[in-house]
């Protein structure tokens, strides 16, 4: 008898995460998870896994490590669902799954105080913010900083419900905000016609007793 089996072929899925223009390997799981790293199974079957990503990042493809040692988006031959890759292995292979950080979109809004009631502006006379909105990526620094204009007072940072921002984000005479980003997020700086000072007339007047009488 001659007796035959199928070829055993390796599978290897590996992380990689975007770090200015370029991609790293990374074992962080923070960054990302993936449902199986290597396994090996028999010619022809099919196989693959899914990836996951971490708070704060987001999947952004699968990627086949080629024979040229060149990394190219999965061949056509290959199916992506989202994040799961499904395939036929014929041969030895290394996959990568992409992850890079969220981008957020932070927005500062101008109101002022009309009554007892606080009206969007965007009225420089009013006041102005600087920058008014910027993108940036998940857990990065962020903020604005805002400055009255002639006649108005900054009154204060609040959020998106109305409330003030917490001690801890403001900083130069209150007029700077300055936080880590966990999302989009939308942030008020209110402004109000400086009152003019009251003027209080003290009148003294001089008096003497002539007898019963002043």
């Amino acid at each position: 008898y001659a007796r035959f089996e199928k070829v055993k072929v390796t599978q290897t899925y590996k992380r990689q995460v975007k770090n200015g223009e370029t991609w790293t390997d990374t074992n962080e799981d923070t960054v990302g998870t993936l449902s199986r790293y290597t396994h090996t199974t028999e010619y022809g079957s099919e196989t693959g896994a899914t990836a996951t990503a971490g708070t704060g990042y987001e999947f952004v493809g699968w990627y086949k490590v080629e024979t040229t040692g060149e990394t190219e988006a999965v061949a056509e031959t290959a199916t992506t669902t989202e994040t799961t890759l499904s395939y036929t292995a014929t041969a030895n292979a290394t996959y990568i799954a992409r992850f890079q950080k969220v981008k957020v979109t932070q927005t500062y809004k101008r109101q002022v105080k009309k009554g007892e009631t606080w009206e969007a502006t965007s009225d420089t006379n009013v006041g102005t913010v600087a920058p008014e909105s910027l993108i940036v990526e998940y857990g990065s620094t962020a903020g604005s900083t805002a400055t009255a204009g002639t006649g108005y007072e900054f009154v204060g940072w609040y959020d998106v419900s109305g409330n003030p921002v917490a001690g801890d984000m403001i900083s130069n005479n209150g007029t700077t905000l300055s936080y880590i980003t966990t999302g989009d997020a939308i942030y008020y700086a209110r402004f109000q016609k400086i009152k003019a000072a009251e003027t209080v007339t003290q009148t003294y007047i001089r008096q003497v007793k002539d007898g019963d009488n002043w």
